[in-house]
């Protein structure tokens, strides 16, 4: 990705095309922070910033804070994030991009979850949802969804999360997202574990890793082979604990190696 985005970051750059620059720097921050270096991400959005400065563009404005929003938080740098994604809340009647609205409400959610203010959270999560029901954004509700579920896992609401995830997967389902129903079901398998309905859990955990395997999503894999181990050694199988858990260690060395 960046050896192509590089290429076309020489000639936009030849031909003077400043409108152009603003979104492959956007680009080349977003594959920095898909790997963990949050301050050459941080480099490449402020440049972006500064670039797009000459545009007047906000609409641009907003895409880049709340992938800067993004960037402070998963650094812990919670002020900033705040910062980021009520600035682009502020821009929303002059952009009226309900899309950047709803990601950056849904970004604040993930901040006061972090900060353990759940109804905050929770109440900021339901308006990214409403929004993504108005626009018909499919992918983006299930996944308000997902995180609703999370959260009301977080707050001890079982029942909730189950509903929360149970339509989540159901819109991922129709949408063929393999990487989505993957999460859908590990946390579905995650929230009967809890339960101790281990045979149930394991059901769900067995159809998580296939989605993960098809969609290769490392990530899901991952949790699958955790939550699988500590399922069987809840039923006492030390056998295919051991074995899970190898596959758990696995899986977190290749993702390690491949950053």
């Amino acid at each position: 990705a960046i050896k192509f985005l590089v290429q076309a970051l020489a000639i936009e750059d030849l031909l003077q095309r400043k409108d152009k620059l603003v979104f492959t720097y956007l680009a080349i921050a977003q594959v920095f922070e898909k790997v963990g270096n949050y301050p050459k991400g941080t480099e490449y959005l402020k440049l972006a910033l500064l670039l797009n400065e000459s545009q007047h563009n906000r609409a641009v404005d907003a895409l880049i804070l709340n992938e800067l929003g993004k960037i402070n938080a998963s650094k812990g740098q919670v002020e900033e994030a705040f910062e980021n994604y009520q600035l682009v809340l502020v821009y929303r009647d002059e952009i009226k991009r309900p899309k950047v609205e709803a990601e950056a409400l849904f970004n604040l959610a993930h901040l006061y979850t972090m900060q353990g203010k759940y109804n905050e959270a929770l109440q900021n999560h339901k308006l990214a949802l409403a929004i993504r029901r108005s626009i018909n954004d499919k992918k983006n509700e299930a996944q308000s969804l997902n995180d609703i579920g999370e959260l009301y896992g977080l707050m001890k609401n079982a029942e909730k999360a189950m509903a929360n995830h149970l339509v989540a997967l159901e819109i991922r389902q129709k949408l063929k997202d393999k990487k989505g129903v993957a999460e859908s079901y590990n946390n579905i398998g995650a929230e009967y574990y809890h339960q101790k309905n281990f045979n149930r859990a394991i059901a769900n955990l067995d159809l998580a890793l296939a989605a993960g395997k098809e969609s290769d999503d490392q990530h899901q894999m991952s949790k699958s082979y955790e939550y699988l181990s500590e399922c069987f050694e809840a039923k006492g199988d030390l056998s295919k604990a051991l074995q899970y858990k190898d596959y758990f260690f696995g899986m977190n060395e290749l993702i390690q190696g491949e950053k």
